[in-house]
């Protein structure tokens, strides 16, 4: 069971860009920014009904691709999508490595249904993530300016499957820095 709650986990985070990604590879950028909408939408949905709240980094995203790609659909601009992503990702190193320098760990916030773990484990995920970022940042911007559409999709695709590995190689870190209560990977016991 514990298996299922993590792939659950990881299909309400990542399902709108895999969804996104899938449908406008398939059919185009803007059918991709409808199904990244709905599929946000569903995704938020899914956390109330198994966590009964609504976690922090959840309404945060999808609120930026409410309104970005509203407003992206709304203009014909493709660019307030990618500058979506670009924000997303400035906005979420800043936040991991403030909370980093000031020893309050972003990602104990964001994610405290998942993981169960010592200080140091949450900021060893903060600084991590925060780094990360801020290169996704900065490459989201060149693969945009500097290639084309295509190259720009296949470029998120990466990304995505990047994360996910690197989230996986988190584990490592939630399992050293373990609290008694939590499975044998730090994670939380459902």
């Amino acid at each position: 069971m514990p298996f299922f709650h993590f792939l659950l986990s990881f299909f309400i985070e990542f399902g709108p860009l895999v969804g996104f990604l899938s449908i406008a590879f398939l059919y185009g950028f803007f059918p991709g920014v409808y199904a990244l909408i709905i599929l946000s939408f569903l995704s938020l949905l899914f956390s109330k009904i198994r966590d009964k709240r609504l976690p922090i980094f959840s309404i945060y995203a999808a609120s930026a691709v409410f309104v970005f790609g509203s407003l992206s659909i709304y203009y014909h601009n493709q660019y307030l999508v990618v500058f979506e992503y670009t924000l997303y990702n400035f906005a979420f190193a800043l936040a991991a490595l403030w909370g980093y320098f000031y020893k309050q760990p972003i990602m104990k916030k964001l994610f405290p249904t998942m993981f169960v773990m010592k200080e140091r484990g949450w900021q060893i995920m903060s600084v991590s993530w925060g780094i990360i970022f801020v290169v996704a940042g900065f490459l989201n911007e060149y693969f945009w300016w500097y290639e084309n559409e295509h190259t720009w999709l296949v470029f998120r695709a990466y990304m995505l499957v990047f994360s996910t590995i690197f989230g996986a190689l988190m584990f490592f870190v939630s399992r050293h820095e373990r609290l008694p209560g939590s499975n044998s990977w730090g994670l939380k016991k459902y």
